[in-house]
């Protein structure tokens, strides 16, 4: 009886899976986001002079090396929404001393594709874990925390060839310029004083 039932059960699910076979070939609606640039702008909130050279450097609250990783999900062939989460950092780099601003920059934003190489995208950035750090002979300045205020981003990009939203299986990774504007301000928890935080980058985006 077992076995009649066993036989019965596998002729079953083999009908079945013939009836309704999976396709392993289907576009997927969500990619990785991988993210790397450099960004400029930004109120001064440090400057001085290196002693050994004599040349003059400033940290900011929008300049600074930024990499990311993040996930994007198509609506449909035109529309997806892409939610990133990344690190920036300004730093002197002294040998005898530091000093740093560092962030963490999170956003949800949405792209519209204009054309199969170049698409626009914009939406709400909020930065956490925002604080001014200093070691060594730069430790004069002071460390401090700053509390910041929901900004907005936008972007556009360009794509070294044809890009699609949805992903086929066994399509090669796919990589872009990014031309991102961000406005956002940042409020001192010390003396409260606001700086300005609006800064322009260009971007290395890869999409897997």
């Amino acid at each position: 009886v077992c076995v009649g039932w066993l036989a019965a059960w596998c002729l079953g699910t083999t009908a079945f899976a013939q009836e309704a076979p999976i396709n392993l070939s289907s576009p997927r609606a969500y990619q990785w986001v991988l993210e790397a640039g450099y960004n400029t702008g930004g109120d001064q909130i440090a400057s001085s002079v290196y002693s050994n050279t004599n040349t003059t450097w400033e940290v900011t609250t929008g300049k600074g090396y930024q990499g990311g990783l993040g996930l994007q999900y198509a609506f449909n062939p035109q529309w997806a929404a892409q939610f990133t989460v990344s690190y920036m950092l300004d730093s002197t780099r002294g040998s005898n001393g530091d000093i740093a601003f560092e962030r963490y920059p999170v956003s949800l934003q949405l792209h519209y594709k204009l054309t199969d190489q170049f698409r626009v995208g914009g939406g709400w950035l909020q930065s956490y874990g925002a604080q001014r750090t200093t070691t060594g002979v730069l430790a004069r300045f002071g460390s401090e925390s700053f509390k910041a205020d929901p900004g907005a981003v936008v972007q556009m990009m360009y794509f070294f060839k044809p890009y699609h939203h949805h992903k086929s299986p066994g399509d090669e990774v796919n990589a872009a310029l990014a031309l991102r504007h961000v406005r956002e301000r940042f409020i001192g928890d010390k003396e409260g004083l606001v700086y300005r935080g609006d800064h322009t980058g260009l971007f290395l985006m890869l999409y897997f």
